[in-house]
């Protein structure tokens, strides 16, 4: 809704006058517009406009989406300022912040990130927020402590290893050329194995030079996988055509 933005550029709506209700919908609608557009120059406008007003400056879900706003727009300084000024975070505002660091590849700080987050009854990472920190340990080989996530992320923080985080692990294996863990954890693990979670094992084996296992697990998850394991036909093509 641009229109509203022109309207409060205009005076039509007063970001100083009008109950607080109005002014939440019309800034929502502008910020939500924005993101969509990457319209950063309004979007900062209505950032300045919310500081300015005494009963939305603090307001959480209006904040959330000024968080994401920025975080569309790649402005990872500009997000984390607006994070740092909030009074009070809630777990929404970890996840934008902790996805707009790892999008941008700033993977070490998300992980440092994720540890700083509050833990207390009705406060704790979830399931999308633990399975960026364990990405960000595949991406910067911290081995050990993506074990810790995967080991302790049910009795620290009350969630459920997921298919997600058991490939997420395996790829922190993986990465790190300790494929022989990774194979076993993907074969131990309480579900069936993803196409993916065998492409990622497969492509480390590839990275690491290890062919023979490579080859082994594509063969194999070939054969599981059917048409959704395009991807593997291609890794199985590259190692043969490494190995010749």
């Amino acid at each position: 809704m641009l229109h509203a933005a022109r309207e409060l550029e205009l005076g039509v709506v007063n970001p100083n006058s009008n109950s607080t209700l109005q002014r939440r919908f019309y800034f929502q609608s502008i910020l939500a517009s924005c993101a969509q557009s990457r319209d950063l120059a309004r979007g900062r406008l209505i950032h300045k406009w919310i500081s300015s007003s005494s009963d939305l400056r603090h307001d959480g879900a209006l904040l959330n989406i000024l968080l994401q706003m920025y975080a569309r727009c790649g402005e990872l300084a500009l997000a984390r300022a607006a994070f740092d000024a909030m009074e009070a975070p809630d777990l929404l505002s970890w996840k934008i912040i902790l996805g707009c660091y790892a999008q941008r590849g700033h993977l070490e700080e998300a992980r440092f990130l994720f540890d700083s987050m509050p833990q207390h009854d009705g406060f704790l990472p979830d399931e999308f927020a633990i399975a960026s920190a364990m990405a960000a340990c595949s991406r910067i080989g911290l081995v050990g402590a993506g074990r810790s996530y995967l080991a302790l992320m049910e009795e620290d923080y009350g969630v459920k290893p997921s298919l997600e985080h058991y490939s997420a692990m395996a790829d922190v294996f993986g990465r790190a050329g300790q494929l022989g863990f990774a194979e076993e954890l993907v074969r131990s693990m309480p579900f069936e194995p993803s196409s993916s979670a065998w492409a990622s094992i497969v492509s480390s084996c590839k990275i690491h030079r290890d062919f023979q296992r490579g080859e082994r697990i594509a063969k194999e998850a070939m054969l599981r996988g059917g048409k959704s394991s395009g991807s593997i036909h291609i890794l199985f093509a590259n190692i043969i055509q490494e190995e010749s």
